[in-house]
């Protein structure tokens, strides 16, 4: 037996699944597994479970590890795709113990736990960020990273969308952004255009230019992608390869942040101003349901501000009337 058997299995489940999951998603579960078989390997050599082997893992091998993962207090969707990816590997391998863990084990789902709504960044952070894109340096690595940024806060672009955009998905004239390839898009992803607001404008148009120079110089390869990579084949960036150009971004305003947060905080300036229905078409939403639950119900401190201000409107009204009956009352003539 291999001395690695868990990603040796893993390995041929996903040969497999190689066009039925998603671009997207297939390499996401497949570092997955690589997580789940370094782990899970560091238990075997402890002498914590009997074996690495998902066609020979025990009930008990797999109870230990789901309760080591659920221990580091993942969240419920997490959670629910660490079981989902354990589970449809070994049924792969014919081996029932993670059912069978789960049947015995129900907390382990964590059933009707709902996460909460995961924050966008801060307001004055926004107002920060977009306050220096007008400073960024000339040099290649600050424009990237800002144009990059700054677009996907300026229009909720989700990663997989952004990295495979082509440098003619944007139109300067109208300053739009042409997403073509959206986030599930054999099924239920639907094409979309997104407005670009003046505030990205310049640091996008600076971009472009320097990226011209970039792929003359640089670039054997001919390549499209609006954030090119001169480490792939096909010239677009790898997921990878975006994070690390938005680290610098991060250590440069002083705060951590990923690319939801981007598309969260897009969701929530735009909930805080607009209807949910105009909100979800935006972010590319199949409905209002998901915009709601994940992105774009209006913040605590609009709405509050928005009920105080119809108090007040309603107070003042009434303070009107009772004012102008006064005054009737108090010009009527005697014993009228």
């Amino acid at each position: 037996m291999a001395r690695y058997p868990y990603m040796e299995f893993a390995d041929q489940y996903m040969q497999i699944m190689r066009g039925v999951y998603s671009e997207h998603t297939w390499p996401v579960v497949y570092r997955r597994y690589k997580r789940q078989a370094r782990e899970i390997n560091e238990f075997r050599d402890q002498k914590k479970i009997s074996s690495s082997s998902p066609q020979k893992m025990t009930e008990e091998d797999v109870l230990f590890f789901l309760s080591y993962r659920k221990a580091k207090k993942l969240s419920h969707s997490e959670m629910a795709k660490e079981i989902a990816a354990m589970n449809h590997l070994f049924q792969f391998c014919g081996n029932p113990a993670v059912s069978v863990v789960l049947s015995k084990n129900p907390l382990l789902r964590s059933k009707g736990f709902k996460d909460p709504r995961l924050p966008p960044l801060e307001d004055d952070v926004r107002k920060d960020l977009i306050s220096r894109l007008d400073q960024v340096p000339d040099d290649w690595s600050h424009l990237r990273a800002y144009a990059l940024v700054a677009l996907c806060i300026s229009t909720g672009v989700r990663p997989v969308e952004v990295r495979y955009a082509d440098v003619n998905d944007i139109y300067t004239d109208t300053w739009d952004l042409d997403i073509r390839r959206p986030k599930g898009v054999d099924t239920y992803g639907e094409p979309r255009t997104v407005p670009i607001p003046p505030y990205a404008k310049s640091i996008l148009t600076r971009y472009l230019k320097a990226r011209s120079i970039f792929m003359k110089e640089h670039l054997d390869i001919d390549t499209k992608a609006l954030f090119p990579s001169y480490q792939s084949d096909d010239g677009y960036m790898s997921y990878n390869g975006l994070r690390q150009v938005r680290l610098l971004v991060e250590s440069e305003i002083g705060v951590e942040f990923d690319f939801r947060t981007c598309r969260r905080t897009c969701g929530q300036y735009l909930a805080d101003r607009l209807e949910i229905e105009d909100v979800s078409v935006n972010l590319g939403h199949s409905s209002t349901r998901t915009t709601e639950r994940y992105y774009g119900r209006r913040s605590k401190k609009i709405s509050s501000a928005r009920v105080r201000a119809l108090y007040e409107e309603e107070f003042d009204s009434q303070t009107s009337e009772k004012s102008i009956q006064k005054g009737k009352e108090s010009s009527a003539p005697d014993g009228i």
